[in-house]
């Protein structure tokens, strides 16, 4: 009995990927249609999720070698992942040859149907859509949890620079055109800047920073984003991965200056975990 359910569950998750959009590169990872979308009644989707996620995941960061952080990132967006919302998982770092920032997986999590909706479908389309329904979720957190740790296996030391603050300008542009009611960013990166544009190191060692200074800087080279101003940002990892003991003095500086950065850019900073966040994505 117990072998024939899991049969069935591992059937209809193969027909939610199979139905999923191929993937235009083979490191993606499909994320599974809707059930509206598989039974072609896409027209029944609202017009915009309730809720869209983010996850953008710093490939120069080495929280892969942080179990508990490793683990947080992929329990904290599960939670989060429910009927209703959308989700993405995006991966970034320096600006090098196959280490472009792109969407490793996402899409859309089944919204619950109305009464209309379901009194509306033949038997046949009612039981399908039934059954599809059902494991729809589970099936993108599963997509959600594989393509997360495919990114943590990615880091490399070879990557010479960490350019957050170039893709945090890019990366806004496509989270504010991105429709949804409200948006959370889930960053997964030590936040420490180190490319042409500034270093948050002197001689190998995090020096302190001075937020105003540095987000002069910025300005001048024009990487203040817009995130759209419907957008809240968690933070994990903050500092981590540094040499020598990080003293409250450099990491206070380093959390001024990126909500100032984010406030400017027009998205709210809730929490920066250095490196563990303590509250649930809202």
């Amino acid at each position: 009995m117990s072998c024939d359910r899991h049969t069935l569950t591992a059937t209809l998750i193969a027909c939610l990927l199979l139905a999923a959009s191929p993937p235009s590169i083979a490191d993606n990872i499909p994320f599974p249609k809707t059930s509206y979308e598989v039974i072609g009644k896409a027209d029944a989707l609202p017009e915009q999720p309730v809720a869209a996620l983010f996850v953008l995941m710093d490939e120069t960061t080495k929280l892969n070698q942080h179990a508990k952080a490793h683990r947080a990132v992929q329990e904290m967006t599960a939670n989060w992942m429910v009927s209703g919302r959308a989700v993405q998982v995006i991966r970034f770092s320096a600006y090098v040859p196959g280490r472009e920032a792109e969407i490793v997986t996402g899409g859309r999590l089944d919204p619950e149907p109305s009464d209309d909706f379901i009194d509306g479908m033949k038997r046949s389309e009612r039981g399908k859509f039934n059954k599809l329904h059902k494991q729809q979720v589970y099936a993108a957190k599963k997509q959600t949890t594989a393509a997360i740790r495919h990114v943590f296996k990615q880091y490399s030391t070879s990557i010479p620079k960490s350019e957050i603050l170039f893709n945090m300008h890019r990366l806004a542009e496509h989270i504010r055109k991105y429709k949804a009611e409200r948006k959370v960013i889930l960053l997964v990166s030590d936040m420490l800047e180190n490319s042409s544009v500034t270093s948050f190191y002197v001689a190998g060692r995090i020096r302190k920073i001075n937020p105003q200074a540095e987000l002069t800087k910025v300005q001048r080279k024009k990487l203040i984003g817009d995130f759209g101003g419907n957008v809240t940002v968690h933070i994990i990892g903050l500092g981590y991965g540094a040499k020598e003991y990080l003293d409250s003095d450099r990491l206070t500086e380093l959390k001024l200056f990126w909500q100032q950065y984010f406030e400017m850019s027009n998205a709210k900073v809730v929490e920066m975990g250095a490196p563990l966040l303590y509250r649930p994505l809202e």
